[in-house]
Parts: C-alpha cells; sequence; structure tokens
C-alpha cells in the first residue's frame, strides 16, 4: 500500500473528499464526537493517507508545523475495514520520520486518552491534564526529537 503525502493545493477533489468522508465517519458518527472538523489547519497541513484501487482511503493524517516551531500530527484515522493491521502504527512513525527528517523539531499531538500507551510506544510523552475535545478525553502529549 502505497503513502502518498501532499499538500492541500495538490490534493485532487476525490482525495479531499474521501478524506473528509473517512474524518467525519469515525470521529462524528463512529465516535459520536462535535468537533470543530473544518478548522482551516488543512490549508497549511501536509495530508498522509494511503487509498485502494477505488481511490477510497484507508488510513490518514495530517502533519504540519505549529507558530511555536513544533510540528504536530493530527487527525490519525484508520478506516474500520483497515484497524488491527498496524496501519495506524505505520503512518505515526512515516509522520515522525518525515518530520525528523525535514523539520527536525519536536512534535505535539492532542491524543484520546484511550491511545496514551499507542502513543507512548512511540516516545510521546503526557504533558497535559485530560481535556474534553468535542466530547471526546484526550491529553497534549511531546515527543522530542531524537539527536
Amino acid at each position: 500500500m502505497e503513502i502518498q503525502i501532499l499538500s492541500f493545493e495538490a490534493l485532487s477533489n476525490q482525495q479531499l473528499y474521501e478524506i473528509i468522508k473517512l474524518r467525519f465517519d469515525v470521529f462524528v458518527d463512529e465516535q459520536n464526537s462535535i468537533y470543530e472538523e473544518h478548522d482551516r489547519i488543512d490549508y497549511d497541513a501536509l495530508h498522509m493517507f494511503c487509498s485502494d484501487s477505488n481511490g477510497h482511503i484507508n488510513a490518514y493524517l495530517r502533519l504540519f508545523k505549529m507558530d511555536n516551531g513544533m510540528a504536530s500530527i493530527g487527525r490519525v484515522v484508520v478506516h474500520a475495514n483497515h484497524r488491527g493491521k498496524q496501519l495506524g502504527r505505520r503512518f505515526v512513525q512515516e509522520a515522525i520520520d518525515y518530520i525528523e527528517s525535514n523539520w527536525e523539531c519536536d512534535i505535539k499531538i492532542g491524543a484520546q486518552v484511550y491511545l496514551k500507551g499507542f502513543y507512548e510506544s512511540f516516545d510521546f510523552v503526557q504533558s497535559s491534564e485530560p481535556y474534553d475535545d468535542g466530547g471526546v478525553p484526550h491529553i497534549s502529549m511531546i515527543r522530542q526529537i531524537k539527536t
């Protein structure tokens, strides 16, 4: 499965539609979360995804540089039909590798609390108390760049 990393401008209409559909299907429908899906960060983010032969997105995340000089990985999502295949793990590692190779900075994420252990396996460390994000408990986590 080939992973693509594209800027917002480079996404086709179909790719953008499929990304938004997957994010909505999982975060809003499946997790029953009402959150700010259209936060305008997509314009400045890089979009990492893989799709099937029909163009349906199997896994996705976005990465971007924040104003404070740190990078962020967000909207990490795997389609229900592709879970349990280590695809999420592969995507997060690819994003970390990209950031460390190209941006050389620390990474901050807003992780769902139940995924704390998953992100700790990538050396992220909890940096906040739990907070509510669209009805889903989250924590901030930071991964310092490896030098």
